[in-house]
């Protein structure tokens, strides 16, 4: 009476389990990308889109800010990185410096460096969006006085009346409204650890169909 025992499934299972390396490195590079897709999909629709600026997210302006957000995924022998945020490539230093200070949780106090004041633009020289028209320098006719609350004002002299441009300030305070956090925290990471253990089931699961 003869016996045999077929270990041509046990071969198999074998062979793909060595090769489960580089189809998981590969299957994580493309959810990375994935998830960073829809990462900074989040943070420019809920947190640098708003129609209005709130609590929580900034309005549209010129859209230099939300613009900026974006992702890189990369990898090394043994590891997927995404990185999120800021990152593109010659994003000027006052991007940077805004964007710092809204993904600060809490207030930052902004001072002028190479002037006296800051000059915070008035509605009569905001568009519709809320973008100053200029600088103060832009304008002709100006002149700098104090109203009746004692606040320094540049206003500008029109042909039919006197019109307050800019209020100078030493300083001002605005509230962060971060995005990458709360994006981090309710998208990224579930969807990353969704993700590699969907990719993960993938490549285990055919060495012992």
């Amino acid at each position: 009476m003869n016996f045999r025992i077929d270990t041509s499934q046990v071969r198999r299972a074998a062979s793909i389990v060595l090769g489960a390396s580089t189809e998981m490195r590969r299957l994580n590079l493309r959810t990375a990308h994935k998830v960073g897709v829809r990462s900074v999909g989040e943070i420019k629709r809920r947190y640098r889109g708003a129609r209005k600026t709130t609590d929580a997210a900034t309005a549209v302006r010129t859209g230099t800010l939300r613009d900026q957000y974006d992702y890189q995924a990369s990898q090394t022998s043994d590891s997927t990185k995404l990185d999120l945020g800021i990152i593109r490539p010659g994003v000027s230093a006052q991007v940077l410096a805004y964007a710092r200070v809204h993904e600060h949780d809490g207030e930052t106090t902004i001072r002028p460096r190479r002037a006296k004041f800051l000059a915070i633009p008035l509605p009569d020289v905001k568009t519709a969006t809320g973008v100053a028209r200029g600088l103060p320098r832009d304008f002709a006719e100006t002149f700098v006085r104090r109203n009746d609350k004692g606040n320094l004002i540049i206003y500008q002299n029109r042909a039919d009346a006197v019109v307050p441009l800019f209020a100078l300030v030493r300083s001002v305070k605005v509230k962060g409204r971060p995005a990458l956090a709360p994006v981090g925290a309710e998208v990224t990471l579930p969807a990353l650890r969704d993700g590699v253990e969907e990719n993960w089931q993938k490549v285990v699961g055919e060495a012992f169909k």
